[in-house]
């Protein structure tokens, strides 16, 4: 890439322009950049691995799009290997137990931070084991699917592990979320529960889930201690949706994360 050079464009209508002109018989490229939101490093990246793209199209003009690599091989070699050397034993046990031993070991300690609010582990614990008798009365169980719709919050964070400690698969159904794409996703994931507040309940397709709302007060009547839920390391803990095509109908690639 070479080197910066004076410019008379100084702004640009959007966060990340690419400006291409022959000069000295040479095409050349001008990356206009939102500096709030880029830093020079990343640029200079995103630039040689531009040019790598273009180099490669070039030797190769018969090569589909997208069989052509985007990162040299050093760089590759980098990424996929050299920062990738993470070994380490995996314990076999879930994520319930793992948060309950951690629970056991600094139950004051602070386990969120929202803003200038703080909430401890076991507070967080005893949240998420009501949320868990909650689901347990409504037919959740090992492998069933819970939709969360929450917005940022530590319930948000609770109804998470309150799904795990009752043995289900949650789904995140981003309030935010175009309502043809949360349709969809419901359609698709078919939760029996979905997790909502009150000001996301509104938000929701129409369909057979249940809508548990986290502002019941018959949620604090609920116990606070934990309940077995026969869960083993091959449950499924996590439904994710991946955009494949963005089409009027909205594709997606699903994946099953296990506990």
């Amino acid at each position: 890439v070479d080197e910066p050079y004076a410019t008379s464009v100084q702004t640009t209508r959007f966060d990340l322009s690419v400006i291409s002109f022959e000069r000295a018989r040479r095409v050349t490229f001008e990356f206009l950049y939102n500096e709030a939101l880029f830093d020079r490093w990343q640029i200079d990246q995103l630039a040689q691995q531009f040019v790598h793209f273009l180099c490669e199209a070039l030797a190769d003009p018969e090569r589909p799009i997208a069989r052509i690599p985007m990162i040299a091989g050093d760089e590759r070699q980098r990424l996929l290997v050299a920062w990738n050397r993470t070994p380490g034993a995996v314990p076999d046990t879930t994520i319930p137990a793992l948060f309950e031993a951690l629970v056991d070991r600094s139950p004051e300690a602070t386990a969120l931070v929202l803003g200038d609010e703080r909430l401890g582990y076991r507070e967080l614990d005893e949240r998420a084991n009501r949320i868990a008798w909650a689901l347990r009365e409504r037919g959740i169980g090992p492998e069933a699917i819970v939709g969360i719709a929450l917005e940022r919050s530590f319930d948000l964070v609770a109804a998470m592990l309150g799904v795990a400690k009752a043995g289900g698969a949650w789904v995140p159904l981003d309030p935010q979320l175009p309502a043809a794409r949360l349709d969809y996703m419901a359609g698709v994931a078919r939760p029996r529960v979905i997790i909502a507040s009150a000001a996301t309940a509104g938000k929701l397709p129409p369909g057979p889930a249940t809508v548990f709302d986290m502002g019941d007060p018959s949620l604090e009547r609920l116990a606070p201690s934990p309940k077995e839920a026969g869960l083993s390391t091959a449950s499924p803990c996590v439904i994710l949706f991946h955009v494949k095509h963005f089409r009027p109908r909205y594709w997606y690639d699903l994946s099953v994360l296990t506990y």
